[in-house]
């Protein structure tokens, strides 16, 4: 009896966090929330140490990252980690064959440390990568593999650099070898690769310095992608340009290599781009997605990517801000402050101990604290299962229910 009660693993049922977030980000493989109090929380993939806990293990139970406090926003890539804290420095921890670190060196940290030669930074973006900061004098900040016109001339940055000929910035985008920023004027910059058109000036030509892309105005935002760009304007309008791989520019039609404006789209207010992924956010909440989706379908009325003009994901509604990557799902942060995914969450409910399946809407929940151990590594659950999600009780309890069972048993002897 009592070795029986020892060996059966049990589900413990604990109250959903009241944890309120104002950021998410999801990588290839890792996925993160900003929450409200300066924390961090991650679950997923984290075979290159970018979840920052000091080593590589993959958790699909999102937990608070121990020792980060004062966080003020983060960007995730598919092997790194930036945060921007409030003091204006700038974090990472991850894969470093590139530099994408910023600590001088090439060598992968588990754990995060201080990006060298940043201060006052008030953005970051991380992709394929790349580290891009904005200073809150205006200025751009470079590291990783970072290319100066065509793939050629690509080179590894180990500390930040300056973008040379760039000031009153107030927007930044990196994306596959291309950089976007927009300046507080409304125009559009962009530089780097430019294989498929992606900068928007017009021609193929590579760009080693930042130019104005050409015949746009009153831009609020960019998102650059695997060699395509989106572009966010004052008027709620979106405008794509580049490669039109996997339908990214939602045009229904071939590339350009000037922005057009991606048809069906109004009263936007956030974009996101990725490697074959773009979404966009309207102001009433909706979430509109157009491009490949990795499993096909993402709960749309469609038969599967790719996805050639944006359509509304109906499956997630009253968002505030979203996130969208290549092999990733999409994650929406909630006005209550609640975050929904859907697509390969890599999630476990906390709670149910069930995997959420990649086609439906699942809300991630949060419970427990940095005083709470992190999670031990698990391997991927069943879709739908609760088997392999089961938590076995704390010594402490089994030791409890084991005296009350053995308490029990001596009284019976007795009568």
């Amino acid at each position: 009896m009592l070795a029986a009660l020892f060996s059966t693993a049990a589900t413990i049922s604990m109250a959903a966090s009241s944890v309120k977030m104002k950021a998410v980000d999801s990588g290839a493989y890792a996925n993160f929330a900003l929450a409200e109090d300066g924390t961090v929380w991650a679950w997923g993939n984290n075979r290159d140490g970018q979840m920052g806990i000091g080593d590589k293990s993959t958790i699909y139970v999102p937990f608070q990252i121990p020792g980060l406090t004062g966080v003020k926003a983060l960007s995730a890539d598919a092997t790194f980690t930036l945060l921007l804290k409030g003091d204006g420095t700038v974090w990472a921890a991850g894969k470093n064959d590139h530099g994408q670190l910023g600590d001088g060196t090439m060598t992968d940290r588990s754990s995060f440390a201080q990006v060298k030669g940043l201060s006052n930074i008030v953005a970051i973006d991380a992709k394929d990568s790349v580290g891009m900061a904005l200073k809150d004098d205006g200025t751009v900040w470079v590291w990783g593999y970072y290319s100066y016109g065509s793939g050629a001339n690509n080179k590894n940055v180990t500390v930040p650099e300056i973008v040379p000929g760039l000031a009153n910035i107030k927007a930044i985008s990196a994306g596959n070898w291309h950089y976007l920023v927009v300046d507080k004027d409304g125009n559009a910059w962009a530089w780097g690769n430019n294989l498929n058109g992606q900068i928007g000036i017009g021609s193929y030509a590579a760009q080693p310095t930042p130019v104005k892309v050409t015949g746009l105005s009153g831009v609020k935002d960019v998102a650059a992608g695997y060699q395509f760009s989106l572009f966010l304007k004052e008027d709620g309008t979106v405008w794509a340009c580049g490669w039109n791989n996997q339908g990214v520019l939602g045009t229904g039609t071939s590339g350009s290599k000037v922005p057009v404006q991606v048809p069906g789209l109004s009263g936007i207010i956030d974009v996101a781009a990725s490697s074959e992924t773009a979404a966009a956010l309207k102001d009433d909440g909706t979430i509109y997605v157009w491009g490949n989706y990795y499993p096909s379908a993402m709960s749309l009325s469609v038969a599967g990517p790719p996805i050639n003009t944006p359509t509304a994901l109906t499956a997630i509604t009253g968002a505030k801000a979203i996130s969208a990557d290549f092999k990733a799902p999409v994650l929406a942060l909630n006005q209550n402050g609640t975050v929904w995914g859907i697509g390969g969450l890599s999630y476990r409910d906390p709670e149910t101990g069930y995997l959420a399946e990649s086609g439906k809407a699942t809300q991630i929940k949060f419970i427990g604290s940095a005083s709470t151990a992190v999670p031990t590594a698990t391997a991927a659950p069943t879709a739908g299962s609760a088997t392999t999600g089961t938590q076995t009780p704390s010594t402490p309890l089994l030791l409890a229910i084991g005296v009350f069972c053995i308490a029990a048993i001596l009284r019976a002897g007795k009568k």
